[in-house]
C-alpha cells in the first residue's frame, strides 16, 4: 500500500513486471486489482448481463461495484452497467499491453469523477527508439483434467482453450514518434455437464402413472408426436416415478475474442506531448440451455478511441487535454 503524505490519497500500483508473471486464469489483467488492501471480488454480480458476463467484478472499500471507475489512458472504459469491463468470455485481455495500472482506494483528487468507490487506472505500453516485440501461446486441454463427480464417462467435458497474439513497436521517426500494436486472440471450447427434467421413455408412448405402482394409457396425437420426440429427448438418467426422467448431457460451448491495440506516440518539442490510441474487443458465445438442442449466441463488441494533449506552460503549469 503506497500513502502520498502530500494528499490523503491511499492505493497501490500493479507494475509491468506483477501483470507479466503472476497466473492469471484466462488472461484478465483485472484479477491483480484484488492484490490491493480493500479491494474484494463481487460474487453475486459475476453473472450479471451489464456487468462483465461473468468477469471479475470488484468491490473497493465495501462499495458497490458500479461505483468503481475504470480507467484506460484517462478513459473511462466502464461497461454498459458501470461495472467492470469484460467479454463474454468473462475475461479483459490486454496483458502484454498495459504498462501498469493503478488502484485508488481511498481520498482521490476530483480529477476522477465517476466513482465512489475506488478507481482502477491503466497506462498502455508505448514504443521506443527500438523495436520490441514479443509472440506468446498458451494452452489448455481437458485431457490433463479429472472429470468431477456428476461428469458422465470417464472423461471431463471437452474443454480446449487457446489463447496467443504478439505485440510490436517502435519508432517511426526517432526521438519524436512511435508506435505500438498489440493482438490478443482466445478460442475456447468448454463442455460443461447439464440436467434437465423431461418426460420419461413411456410417456412418450403415451403411458403415465396410474398412482397405483403401474401405468394408463393415454396417447399422443400423431400430430404432436413429432414435436414431443424434438422438444423433450429420451432421458438417459434416474426415473422420478412421475412420468419424468433425468437427462443428462455436457454440450460444448464455442466462444472466440480478438483484441486489438494500436497507439502513437509524437513528441514535437519539449513542451507538447501527444498520443493516439483505438482498442478493438469483439467476443462471440454460443451457449446452451438445458435443453440439449437449445442455444443462446451472445456477441459484444467494444471499441475505444482516445486523443491526448499534454503541454507544459511552465515549470509550475501543465495542462492535459
Amino acid at each position: 500500500t503506497i500513502l502520498d503524505l502530500s494528499s490523503a490519497v491511499v492505493g497501490g500500483v500493479v507494475t509491468t513486471k506483477q501483470i507479466a508473471e503472476l497466473p492469471l486464469n484466462g488472461r484478465s489483467f483485472m484479477q491483480l486489482a484484488t492484490l490491493q488492501p480493500g479491494v474484494s471480488v463481487s460474487r453475486s454480480t459475476e453473472r450479471d448481463f451489464g456487468g462483465g458476463f461473468g468477469g471479475t467484478q470488484v468491490s473497493i472499500a465495501g462499495a458497490r461495484p458500479e461505483q468503481t471507475g475504470y480507467l484506460m489512458d484517462g478513459t473511462n472504459i466502464a461497461d454498459i452497467g458501470d461495472k467492470a469491463p469484460s467479454s463474454v468470455a468473462g475475461v479483459l485481455l490486454g496483458v502484454d499491453t498495459v504498462q501498469e495500472f493503478s488502484v485508488q482506494t481511498h481520498g482521490y483528487s476530483a480529477e476522477f469523477g465517476r466513482a465512489a468507490g475506488g478507481v482502477i487506472s491503466a497506462v498502455t505500453k508505448s514504443g521506443t527508439n527500438m523495436f520490441r516485440g514479443s509472440v506468446f501461446e498458451f494452452h489448455r486441454n481437458s485431457k490433463f483434467d479429472e472429470k468431477n463427480y456428476f461428469d458422465e464417462g470417464n472423461e471431463p467435458p471437452r474443454f480446449l482453450r487457446n489463447q496467443f497474439g504478439g505485440t510490436l513497436g517502435g519508432p517511426i521517426v526517432k526521438n519524436k514518434l512511435f508506435f505500438f500494436s498489440s493482438y490478443e486472440g482466445l478460442d475456447e471450447e468448454l463442455g460443461t455437464t447439464r440436467f434437465a427434467r423431461v418426460p420419461n421413455a413411456d410417456a412418450h408412448r403415451g403411458f403415465l402413472p396410474d398412482g397405483s405402482g403401474g401405468l394408463r394409457f393415454v396417447g399422443v396425437h400423431p400430430t404432436l408426436q413429432p414435436y414431443l420426440d424434438v422438444l423433450y429427448p429420451l432421458p438417459n438418467g434416474r426415473d422420478f416415478g412421475d412420468g419424468t426422467a433425468e437427462l443428462i448431457h455436457a454440450p460444448t460451448e464455442p466462444t472466440t475474442q480478438h483484441f486489438y491495440v494500436g497507439k502513437l506516440d509524437w513528441n514535437p518539442d519539449q513542451k507538447n506531448s501527444f498520443l493516439a490510441r483505438f482498442s478493438s474487443d469483439t467476443s462471440e458465445n454460443q451457449r446452451w440451455e438445458e435443453h440439449p438442442d437449445f442455444t443462446d449466441v451472445t456477441t459484444t463488441e467494444t471499441r475505444y478511441a482516445t486523443a491526448q494533449w499534454q503541454r507544459v506552460f511552465s515549470s509550475g503549469v501543465l495542462n492535459q487535454l
